[in-house]
């Protein structure tokens, strides 16, 4: 197989290479062994074709799967934490096609309010502390946010007193009504978005 870098032309008959310095492979690229590449922090690899690989591909801590810019990327860092980013420039950030399997419990995004709050289009679980008085929050457009679920809790307790209020920010409806309401305490309210109105469940 032939091989072409900045440096030179090699042709290598075992399952192992080692390239110093940058490569442009412009058709597909198979690899069935071992492949080393330089110094990670100067070199790049530039594949035009498609790029299968037979073998374990290893990354070093903190250095990224990149896709198309540096808002989109796969990176693992020193604390062994998974990181999967996307820029948000599409309809969904990220999507899976097939079958989920969590082998641990799923953490949500949580946020905690005691006063009114505008819920954003990155919001889950919404808890709410009305023991100063009624708290409103108001959704996202539901077009914003089609089949997106929010949760919202009265954490403090105080509902039956001071309601959580659940609105919606214009025409929209949940279940048909302008807004909705938890009233006893720490009653909770489940929603998703069709992306025209909300629907409780």
């Amino acid at each position: 197989m032939a091989w072409k870098s900045s440096h030179f032309i090699a042709t290598r008959s075992d399952k192992t290479s080692t390239f110093a310095g940058n490569v442009t492979v412009s058709g597909d690229l198979a690899i069935n062994g071992t492949m080393t590449f330089g110094d990670a922090s100067t070199d790049t690899l530039t594949v035009n074709g498609a790029a299968t690989f037979n073998a374990d591909s290893t990354f070093s801590t903190n250095k990224k799967l990149q896709f198309r810019d540096t808002g989109i990327y796969i990176n693992s860092g020193a604390d062994g934490k998974l990181t999967i980013s996307a820029d948000g420039t599409g309809t969904d950030d990220i999507t899976l096609n097939g079958t989920v399997t969590f082998a641990a419990g799923i953490t949500l995004k949580h946020v905690s309010k005691t006063s009114d709050y505008s819920a954003t289009v990155d919001d889950c679980v919404i808890g709410v502390d009305t023991s100063s008085g009624t708290v409103t929050v108001t959704l996202p457009s539901a077009g914003a946010v089609a089949g997106k679920v929010f949760v919202i809790n009265d954490e403090g307790g105080a509902a039956a007193t001071n309601n959580v209020v659940v609105a919606t920010e214009g025409s929209e409806t949940i279940d048909g009504s302008s807004s909705a309401s938890i009233t006893s305490n720490y009653g909770t309210l489940r929603l998703y978005s069709d992306g025209s109105n909300f629907f409780t469940f």
